[in-house]
């Protein structure tokens, strides 16, 4: 399935704009939230984290505006999965991998299992 058209647009258009949207994206395998951030944004974190444990280069390629290539970033990410939280610095996920999407943030949401009360038998 392609990416969602709408999606594509806004966050080329935000990136254009130097703008972050924050962005909540339903995964296959759970959800992904944070703030979107341009293809060039997520390859100059990137290859500055490489840089301070000594690898160099990967992500130094791009100059300029960087072409759509099919990916979401995203920064200051939570990701619910397995009733457990993750948050990462930057994520980078396949565009067609997205299920459904809107524009926000989630209130974290209660992990704990519900507490089962027994049927009376009568």
């Amino acid at each position: 399935m392609p990416p969602d058209l709408t999606l594509q647009q806004l966050l080329a258009q935000a990136d254009a704009e130097q703008k972050a949207v924050p962005l909540t994206l339903y995964m296959p395998w759970g959800i992904a939230s944070g703030k979107s951030a341009g293809r060039a944004d997520f390859d100059a974190y990137s290859a500055d984290f490489l840089r301070r444990i000594t690898l160099s280069g990967i992500f130094e390629q791009h100059q300029g505006p960087a072409p759509d290539d099919g990916y979401v970033h995203l920064t200051q990410v939570k990701c619910y999965s397995a009733m457990t939280i993750q948050q990462h610095e930057v994520l980078r996920l396949r565009a067609a991998d997205v299920i459904a999407w809107v524009i926000g943030l989630p209130t974290d949401p209660d992990i704990s299992l519900p507490r089962l009360t027994p049927i009376p038998r009568p």
